[in-house]
C-alpha cells in the first residue's frame, strides 16, 4: 500500500511539471500559497529591472523580468534655423537684372533667401521668366561642387552659354573662359564633356573633350554635312597634338519629316 501512494504522488509531481514553460525559472513555495506576500517591492527607479512573481497554482510560482523603457518627449525641428546644404542646387537663388545677374545665399531649407552675395556681368537676352531656364547648375570639373551655365541667347538654330566656375575657397563664382570659348551648352557625362551645334539644316557637329590641365581638350568629333546632295556624317578622332583621323563615314538618308531611314557605310 505504501509503495502505491508514493507512486501516485511521483505521478502527481510529473504531471505539475509538464504544465510548465522551460523558458521560465521555476520555484516551489511553501503549502500556503493563500497568503499575500509579506515585503512589497517599493520606490522603483524608473529604470530599473523588476522581479514580478506570478502565481500559477498548483503550489507553483515563476518568476518573470520586466525591463522599464525611458521614453523622451518628441524634438520639434526648427526648419528655420536649418541651413541649405552646400551640395543642393537650391544652395543659391539667382535674379537677371539689367546688367547681369544677382546671385543670394538661401538662407535655410525652406528656401528664404538671404542678402545680395555676388554680382556677375554678363548680357542676359531674357526670353523666359523661369530662372530655371536661365541659370543651370552642374558641376563640370569634378569638384563634387556646382558650377553655372548661364544662357545668354537663343536664335532658331541653337542656344549659347556663359560659364561660372564655383570657387569653395573664396564661396564666389568665378568666370570660366576655358569653357566660354565653346560657346554652346556642354553636356558633361563622366570625365568627358559634349558640345552640340547646328551650322545649318542640314549640318551639325558634337564635339567631345575631356579636361587636361584644366582646360578641355578634343578627343572626338561627329560631323554631318551635305556633299554633293547627299548628307554624309564623319566620325573623327584627335591626337594628343590635335592630329585628326577619320574613323568612319556614313551615308544619312532622311524622310520629309526629318526622320532617318537609312545609312550607308561610306568609309574609304
Amino acid at each position: 500500500m505504501k509503495k502505491f501512494l508514493l507512486i501516485l504522488c511521483s505521478m502527481i509531481m510529473l504531471v505539475g511539471c509538464g504544465n510548465m514553460d522551460g523558458s521560465e525559472i521555476i520555484s516551489e513555495i511553501p503549502e500556503s500559497t493563500t497568503e499575500e506576500p509579506t515585503e512589497e517591492i517599493t520606490d522603483i527607479e524608473p529604470e530599473t529591472d523588476v522581479q514580478i512573481y506570478e502565481d500559477l497554482g498548483n503550489g507553483w510560482v515563476v518568476e518573470r523580468q520586466v525591463f522599464t523603457v525611458e521614453t523622451t518627449e518628441p524634438v520639434t525641428e526648427n526648419l528655420a534655423e536649418k541651413p541649405m546644404p552646400i551640395w543642393s542646387t537650391e544652395y543659391f537663388q539667382y535674379e537677371v537684372t539689367d546688367t547681369g545677374l544677382d546671385v543670394y545665399k538661401t538662407l535655410n531649407v525652406i528656401g528664404d533667401r538671404g542678402e545680395l552675395h555676388q554680382q556677375l556681368e554678363v548680357d542676359i537676352e531674357k526670353s523666359s521668366d523661369n530662372i530655371k531656364n536661365i541659370v543651370i547648375t552642374i558641376d563640370y570639373d569634378g569638384d563634387s561642387y556646382y558650377d553655372i551655365a548661364v544662357r545668354t541667347k537663343t536664335d532658331n538654330k541653337n542656344t549659347y552659354f556663359r560659364y561660372f566656375r564655383y570657387n569653395p575657397d573664396t564661396d564666389y563664382f568665378e568666370e570660366w573662359q576655358e569653357l566660354d570659348k565653346l560657346n554652346y551648352f556642354v553636356s558633361p557625362f563622366g570625365n568627358e564633356l559634349t558640345v552640340f551645334h547646328k551650322i545649318s539644316d542640314s549640318d551639325d557637329e558634337t564635339n567631345t573633350y575631356i579636361w587636361e590641365n584644366g582646360s578641355p581638350v578634343l578627343v572626338r568629333k561627329e560631323k554631318q554635312y551635305l556633299d554633293n546632295g547627299i548628307i554624309l556624317r564623319d566620325y573623327l578622332e584627335y591626337d594628343e597634338n590635335g592630329n585628326e583621323t577619320l574613323i568612319k563615314r556614313e551615308n544619312l538618308v532622311y524622310d520629309d519629316d526629318g526622320r532617318l531611314i537609312s545609312v550607308t557605310d561610306l568609309t574609304p
